[in-house]
């Protein structure tokens, strides 16, 4: 009978950096005997997802909970509420951080004065972890390990009005564009990127399945865009089925095997992994897209330019024959606007594109030298821009925005389906539900 263990012997858990080394040496040293490693090798699959969700690096286990505290779990809240277009107070967070202490068990926390002043500081800045970053960023070797960056992508969505002046007042049509007449005026636009500067054809969704404008096109593969239609306009997950499959496809056809990172949206459900042969998909750490997304560090931002340039130039060419700016907007179309969305997605430089992979990190050493995709920003197209703001401008309007303005004012349009009535409660539960 095998003996047991030395009662003085201490088990050592590994940390999951500890255990990612250890997949590295077997890499490296495939004649390492079975007997001195099986144990720490056995759990490879499950080390790597452990990284490529974005688990604290140095923790000796994974919680149970995608929120490792309070703080993350009120950011959270947050963000659903404000998605909801309901205000937000300081009491009002007070009052939700001790329901969400009560679910996650955590007795240590108090919803003090000085934590509501420190989360509100953190908000701010986006409510971004350093450390699931500096996590993110030790992991990401063993992730992207085997990728060229041509085979390292991101995807994500954002709306674009396109019979409306960009102003400074786009934010409140963005709450009354999920229904009604303003829904009919915006489409949702998908990117596909790659950390080599390449990019994909741009995916458009709108809201008629049959656009009177497309009446003349016999072929819609001939269109710029890959166009798809949604009641609201929005991504939702057959419409990303259909695009993936197809892109799944092409990938068999060239033999080819890519990594795909996504950010934690509705309509990017978690089961979608392992469901296609030759992308491999890695969600983003939950409230971190802004500091880890590519298409969110200065590409969007530089597609939305040029295609703000674009429309802005063809309403001053055409203000004379009209009453007013606004109304050679409303003649814009359908079909003209998808030819200037993928005038302007053409547009992007490939710099911009591996600038802003190697500013989110999601890039290879090479690429960090210089990292500011915004420098790609031409200062003279922002003048322009800015300049033809003004010339558009209807006069009951003297606070003309600028280029920069204008653009934060287009960055918050839904592109996913809205959270639901019970969205709260469904909220807490999920967070109890964690830690049973």
């Amino acid at each position: 009978m095998a003996s047991r263990p030395s009662a003085t012997g201490k088990r050592k858990d590994l940390s999951a950096s500890e255990k990612v080394q250890v997949i590295e040496y077997k890499k490296e040293n495939r004649s390492a005997g079975v007997r001195s490693i099986a144990g720490k090798f056995a759990k490879k699959d499950e080390i790597l997802e452990h990284y490529s969700a974005n688990k604290n690096a140095h923790c000796k286990r994974a919680r149970l909970s995608q929120l490792k505290n309070v703080d993350e779990a009120m950011y959270e809240w947050y963000q659903k509420a404000r998605s909801k277009n309901i205000p937000v107070t300081g009491p009002m967070l007070q009052e939700k951080a001790k329901r969400a202490t009560e679910e996650l068990g955590d007795a240590a926390f108090k919803a003090s004065n000085g934590w509501l002043d420190r989360f509100k500081k953190s908000g701010e800045a986006g409510g971004v972890s350093e450390d699931t970053v500096a996590s993110w960023e030790e992991g990401l070797p063993s992730i992207l390990s085997g990728y060229s960056p041509e085979n390292v992508l991101n995807m994500d969505e954002t709306g674009q009005f396109y019979q409306a002046l960009p102003n400074i007042s786009l934010p409140e049509m963005s709450k009354q564009c999920t229904g009604g007449k303003k829904s009919k005026e915006r489409v949702t636009c998908a990117f596909f990127v790659n950390a080599g500067g390449g990019s994909e054809e741009p995916i458009v969704i709108g809201k008629s399945k049959s656009p009177r404008c497309f009446k003349a096109i016999k072929d819609r593969s001939q269109l710029p865009c890959s166009y798809f239609s949604q009641a609201k306009s929005w991504m939702d997950f057959n419409i990303l089925d259909e695009v993936l499959s197809k892109l799944n496809r092409k990938l068999a056809r060239k033999q080819r095997n890519v990594i795909l990172f996504l950010d934690n949206a509705p309509c990017h459900p978690p089961d979608m992994k392992g469901k296609y042969d030759h992308i491999k998909i890695v969600f983003f750490a939950a409230n971190c897209t802004s500091r880890l997304q590519p298409l969110d560090l200065g590409i969007i931002q530089a597609f939305k330019l040029k295609y703000m340039k674009l429309m802005l130039t063809h309403v001053v060419s055409k203000i004379d024959d009209c009453n007013s700016a606004t109304e050679v907007c409303k003649s814009v179309d359908l079909l003209q606007a998808i030819r200037w969305i993928a005038q302007a997605w053409e547009s992007v430089s490939e710099s911009t594109i591996r600038k802003c992979f190697a500013k989110s990190l999601v890039a290879f050493p090479a690429d960090h030298l210089e990292c500011d995709p915004l420098k790609d920003l031409d200062s003279g197209e922002l003048v322009q821009v800015t300049s033809l703001l003004s010339d558009t401008s209807p006069v009951s309007e003297p606070d003309t925005p600028s280029a920069v303005e204008a653009l934060e004012a287009t960055s918050t349009l839904p592109t996913c389906k809205e959270l639901s009535a019970n969205w709260e409660e469904e909220f807490f539960s999920t967070l109890s539900a964690s830690t049973s």
